[in-house]
């Protein structure tokens, strides 16, 4: 959606586009929040944690 935003052949729905990136955020968020999620740094060994978050 974020390359049709700047495409001319999509500027009639321009904002259409810009309130449906919007709401995905939004809802992306919410899924942050609701479930505590975060990143992980792509060299950490996740395969070794328990569901308590500690490593065995």
């Amino acid at each position: 959606m974020l390359q049709q935003l700047n495409q001319p052949e999509y500027e009639a729905i321009k904002q259409v586009i810009s309130g449906e990136l919007k709401a995905v955020d939004s809802i992306i968020q919410e899924f942050i929040q609701a479930f505590e999620l975060r990143e992980v740094p792509p060299d950490s060994d996740i395969e070794n944690v328990g569901e308590d978050g500690k490593e065995p």
